[in-house]
């Protein structure tokens, strides 16, 4: 009898399993992400920006981007990004993106849905898991893939340095509050040369003024016709030898007898932004700064400007250089 009984508790207990494992469930949770909504959605719509934030693409296709394939169906709203290891498949509806990953035991089928913020530029990332009852009583969402990368997208967009490649700071304090500047129109092939005789300028002129120099060199080039350059070099300083009343904004006023003192308020809004590199591949810093304003709808105000930090003058466009951009801001 004692046999039987628990024969039919086992019997029981298989039926019960069987049943939840048909039964379906559906599991939901949400991640905030600070960003308008167009940004995340710029995110999920592209193979492209997926290969860039998912981890679990970004490695295969950055070391081996032979071994990373894309089919894409524009007119059927669908793509699918494949690597050795796993394939992702995202259908597109809107606002709402299915999504299918398959592959190295982390198969899974979830929906992102996109919520924007009634109240600022965050967006609401909603996560929706379907799986069987049975599944969901031994996992939760919360260690499942489709949570884990729906945090890895936030924190690739709200990161500056993984979504747009650059270290970009927005700061409400000002550095180079006075400035002693000159500039030249130049042969675009004496640039390096003419840089330097206009730096040893500015120094024979603090020099002369008993200035102080406060921070690194700074410069701003700009074409001025298919053979000219127009330079503007500048040294930061303690105070001005001149008037108040003759300081000019960054880069607005003209120099008078080849110098001017420009001045900026100590608390105005600057976007700075760090490259290191190549001087002739710095214009992808410039690149990543304007997307940026953008996508923070902010306003230059006046022309950037580049910091030397180790105060080199480029030779040429393969000259290593250390610099900060500095964009005055609204």
């Amino acid at each position: 009898m004692k046999k039987r009984i628990i024969t039919a508790i086992a019997i029981l207990l298989v039926l019960a399993l069987a049943a939840l494992y048909f039964i379906p469930s559906v599991d939901q949770r949400q991640v905030l992400v600070l960003s308008p909504i167009i940004r995340a959605a710029r995110e999920l719509n592209s193979p492209v920006e997926w290969e860039r934030w998912n981890p679990a693409l970004k490695k295969d296709c950055l070391e081996n981007p032979g071994g990373c394939a894309v089919k894409n169906s524009p007119e059927q709203n669908t793509f699918t990004v494949q690597v050795p290891h796993c394939s992702i498949s995202v259908v597109a509806r809107g606002a709402m993106f299915d999504i299918t990953r398959t592959g190295n035991n982390n198969a899974a089928t979830y929906n992102y849905t996109l919520v924007p913020s009634l109240h600022d530029d965050s967006t609401k990332l909603i996560v929706t898991a379907k799986a069987s009852l049975l599944s969901s009583l031994f996992s939760s969402l919360s260690s499942s893939v489709a949570l884990q990368d729906a945090d890895s997208l936030k924190k690739f967009i709200e990161t500056p340095s993984d979504y747009y490649g650059f270290q970009l700071q927005m700061v409400s304090s000002v550095v180079d509050t006075c400035v002693v500047v000159t500039h030249k129109r130049v042969l675009a092939a004496n640039r390096a040369t003419e840089t330097k005789i206009l730096y040893n300028s500015i120094d024979s002129f603090i020099s002369a003024n008993h200035l102080i120099i406060t921070q690194p060199n700074i410069a701003h080039y700009q074409p001025a016709a298919k053979d000219s350059v127009d330079i503007t070099v500048g040294k930061p300083v303690d105070k001005p030898s001149a008037p108040v009343g003759f300081l000019k904004t960054m880069l607005l006023g003209s120099p008078q007898n080849n110098f001017a003192f420009m001045q900026m308020p100590a608390h105005g809004k600057m976007l700075v932004g760090y490259y290191k590199g190549r001087f002739g591949d710095r214009m992808k810093l410039y690149r990543a700064m304007d997307r940026f304003m953008s996508d923070k709808l902010q306003k230059i105000i006046a022309l950037p400007y580049e910091k030397y930090l180790n105060n080199t003058v480029p030779e040429n466009d393969s000259t290593v250089v250390e610099i900060k951009v500095y964009y005055p801001v609204i």
